[in-house]
This record gives structure tokens, C-alpha cells and sequence, in this order.
């Protein structure tokens, strides 16, 4: 869970708390106050990343679990920079079982997480991507890197390639 949800059983209820008013938003007990709960609560914590995790859902609806919990782990530190030089990264997993390495082969990025390996992770495109949560957490957190603009060296946002205050080339990483 979250630093900022928690279940409350004396009240069968999630919290979670706005870290900026320190407001408490309630939502009941089962899977859909659970979900909402989540939603709100990496709002809360990253709207940026919220935002990102909306828009991948409306185009892949297929992906709308494993994408807040891929969120969760961007939140939680989980996507790491791998020791393995071949790799993308290396995923700490959310039942503290290990690492989970995400590595890119002929244009398809692949975990070796069960989700991934047995075939359960949902494809996408004519590709033959799968996309498991540590994929997901892999992408998110690229996303949200900045990166600095070669000429007026302003952080900017690592998806742009041209830099919205002097209109200059952003740094490839």
C-alpha cells in the first residue's frame, strides 16, 4: 500500500491523506474503495504520474490493473538502474521476493517475472508486446525523468525534444 493509504478497520474503510492540506478522503471497504482509494492516493502523491496511468488506460483498458500497480511501485522507489549492463532496469517486486530484470531484445521489452513468462500479461499491438506491471513501472518512471535543455540548461520534461523556454534541442538522456 501506499505511504499515504491506509486501511482503518475500526471504521472498514481506506484513507488516504492529502500530504499537501493533510484532508482525509474515506472510500468503503472492498475491491472498487480499494481501487478508488489507489487512484486517489498516487494522485495525490504524483498527478503527473495519475495522468500518465489515465491516458495508457483509455488506450489499453486491458492493462488498467497491472498499470496502478506498476504506479505503485514507481511511487514506492521500486524501478532501480540495473546492475546488468543489457539491462533497462531492475524492478524490486512488491512482495519483496527479489528483482525483476526488464531487458530489451529485438524491439520487445521483456521481464522475467511469471506474469511475463508464462504469457498471462496482456499483449499489445501487432508487435507481440506483453506488458506486466514491471514493464509498466519501467515505462512510468522514464517518463517522469527530466532532462536538462543543451542551451538554456532548464529542467524539462524528458518526453519533449525541444525545450518550451528557449525553444532549444533537449539532451537525448
Amino acid at each position: 500500500m501506499l505511504s499515504n493509504m491506509q486501511y482503518e478497520r475500526s471504521e472498514n474503510e481506506y484513507q488516504v491523506i492529502d500530504p499537501s492540506t493533510g484532508t482525509i478522503e474515506s472510500f468503503p471497504t472492498g475491491y472498487g474503495g480499494r481501487r478508488d482509494a489507489m487512484r486517489r492516493a498516487v494522485y495525490y502523491q504524483n498527478a503527473r504520474l495519475h495522468r500518465i496511468v489515465i491516458d495508457l488506460v483509455q488506450q489499453l483498458p486491458q492493462t488498467e490493473s497491472r498499470a496502478w500497480r506498476a504506479a505503485e511501485l514507481v511511487l514506492r522507489g521500486a524501478v532501480k538502474q540495473p546492475l546488468d549492463n543489457n539491462a533497462l532496469a531492475s524492478v524490486i517486486s512488491s512482495n519483496e521476493y527479489g528483482d525483476y530484470l526488464i531487458a530489451a531484445r529485438d524491439g520487445i521489452i521483456m521481464c522475467d517475472c511469471i506474469d511475463y513468462l508464462d504469457g498471462n500479461a496482456p499483449y499489445i499491438g501487432p508487435s507481440g508486446q506483453r506488458l506486466c506491471k514491471h514493464i509498466m513501472a519501467t515505462q512510468f518512471a522514464r517518463r517522469l525523468e527530466y532532462r536538462n535543455c543543451g542551451s538554456c540548461r532548464r529542467k524539462v520534461d524528458a518526453e519533449l525534444m525541444i525545450c518550451p523556454f528557449c525553444n532549444g534541442a533537449v539532451t537525448p538522456y
